[in-house]
């Protein structure tokens, strides 16, 4: 929780909480990407901004930043499939699968009605992402 003290404490400079991260002990740097990532979901819910802000960690830690962004989405906006979904888009491929992956750990999480899940799964262009979503629901 301290990425999320120092997000507040800089009023969410990200190249300053991001060089914080890099300073900690290299076994909590991830948790430390991850906790920037859920603060990102409180500072905007524009797709595009997130993804830049995202963009902005170094290349090893983006992912980390997508799954904290991901799972705070889901838990701050009911029902947050169109923000994940248009997030998850624009990212590259490289990253765009682990946003989906993040998004079908927490989905359930999110809503018990099959048929959100469904719709959620059905946007997903890629068809074996939207395989994999699918089957998260079977």
């Amino acid at each position: 929780l301290q990425s999320m003290h120092i997000t507040h404490k800089t009023q969410a400079n990200w190249p300053e909480v991001i060089s914080f991260c890099l300073k900690v002990p290299a076994a909590h740097r991830n948790p430390c990407f991850n906790g920037i990532g859920q603060s990102l979901a409180g500072f905007s819910t524009d797709s595009k901004v997130i993804r830049d802000n995202c963009l902005m960690f170094p290349l090893e830690y983006q992912n980390e930043c997508i799954m904290g962004v991901v799972g705070a989405i889901g838990e701050k906006y009911k029902p947050p499939f169109d923000i994940i979904s248009d997030l998850c888009t624009l990212f590259d491929e490289g990253s765009r699968n682990p946003c989906y992956e993040a998004s079908f750990l927490h989905m359930r999480n999110w809503t018990r009605d099959e048929g959100e899940l469904k719709d959620f799964c059905q946007d997903i262009k890629n068809d074996s992402v939207k395989t994999s979503c699918l089957s998260q629901i079977k």
